[in-house]
């Protein structure tokens, strides 16, 4: 049986919005440097490389500022031609990461994604990273639905990962309405030096 991520509505829409609005999915290099952290902490604690994933990664912009700092990241978007290879959804890696994401995907198929990354692409011990805003975005569909299609509160996003095997061990949510947090699988014993490095990482982002 095969899992529905988005669809092809959808995934026309998103097609449309890469192509046609160069500012469209090209913000993910914002989060370099507090990903560059978290891969830093993950690998000190781990004492081997890690393998990461930018799940949702627009044009690519995360993947190719961690690749200036000689980090290995691969990147997947079904919307984005050169980053849809789904051979990488049969991987498994040590740190996600899912930035201004979440709320792109359809209700429908929320919990799809989110088992997804929870229960097939993290590894053992594996972090996932996400960022999701929790209001409306400034940018409306081909449509005429609002890009951010599920918009809900902190608390609809903490049921929905823990429904799927999910643990949030961090977390930070700032006025903008944008909620950040770190989780792991429920079945994993992640040693707690990581989990308090995490902790610090996502503590000191910017809550303005």
């Amino acid at each position: 049986m095969i899992t529905i991520l988005i669809s092809d509505y959808w995934l026309r829409q998103n097609e449309y919005m890469h192509k046609k609005r160069p500012a469209f999915g090209s913000h993910g290099a914002r989060w370099g440097a507090v990903v560059f952290k978290m891969i830093k902490a993950t690998e000190k604690y781990m004492a081997k490389k890690a393998r990461v994933l930018d799940y949702g990664c627009g044009k690519g912009g995360l993947q190719k500022t961690l690749r200036n700092n000689n980090v290995v990241i691969d990147a997947y978007d079904p919307a984005i031609a050169e980053h849809k290879d789904e051979l990488l959804l049969t991987k498994h890696y040590n740190l996600l990461v899912c930035t201004d994401v979440l709320e792109h995907v359809e209700p429908a198929y929320v919990s799809n994604v989110a088992n997804l990354l929870v229960s097939n692409l993290l590894a053992k011990n594996g972090i996932l990273f996400a960022v999701v805003s929790l209001v409306p975005s400034k940018k409306i569909m081909p449509g005429g639905c609002n890009a951010h299609i599920t918009i809900r509160d902190s608390a609809y996003w903490i049921s929905i990962f823990k429904n799927v095997g999910g643990e949030i061990v961090a977390s930070n949510k700032n006025k903008k309405g944008v909620f950040i947090f770190a989780l792991k699988n429920t079945q994993d014993e992640i040693s707690s030096k990581i989990i308090a490095a995490y902790e610090t990482i996502i503590n000191s982002i910017a809550v303005g």
